[in-house]
């Protein structure tokens, strides 16, 4: 992946990116999808979390970080994920699934990360994040 990426709107918009800065997508798709996004979490799945401000929550106090909330980050809020490391998996595996000619099935991977929120203490599924934790 090249070290600097547009920001993305939207979920097609993020798979859209990384699309056109990964060199192997052959190799990506052979791959299955467990095993693309294990690998992916570390590398590409921290670099998107960085560079896209997955991290970005209300009140954060960074001055690095825009005052606004990322429209990415905005759109994954609206449809209750909020932890960066979710985003990132359900951003991998929607690409991993498009290469592959795969229905996305957005619906249950947000509830299978609202499941595992639940079984954390978390009543709605959601966590909390910034002062709130």
């Amino acid at each position: 992946m090249k070290k600097e990426m547009e920001q993305p709107s939207t979920l097609e918009e993020a798979i859209a990116i990384l699309k056109k800065f990964y060199k192997d997508i052959e190799e990506i798709k052979a791959m299955s999808e467990k095993d693309f996004i294990g690998s992916s979490h570390f590398f590409s799945g921290m670099f998107i979390r960085n560079s896209w401000l997955l991290w970005w929550y209300e009140g954060h106090g960074y001055k690095e970080w825009p005052a606004d909330r990322p429209k990415i980050v905005e759109w994954f809020n609206s449809i209750d994920i909020v932890h960066a490391d979710d985003m990132s998996s359900i951003i991998l595996t929607c690409l991993h699934r498009d290469l592959n000619g795969v229905p996305f099935d957005l619906d249950a991977q947000v509830e299978r990360y609202k499941k595992h929120w639940r079984e954390a203490g978390y009543a709605d599924g959601i966590p909390k994040m910034g002062k709130e934790e």
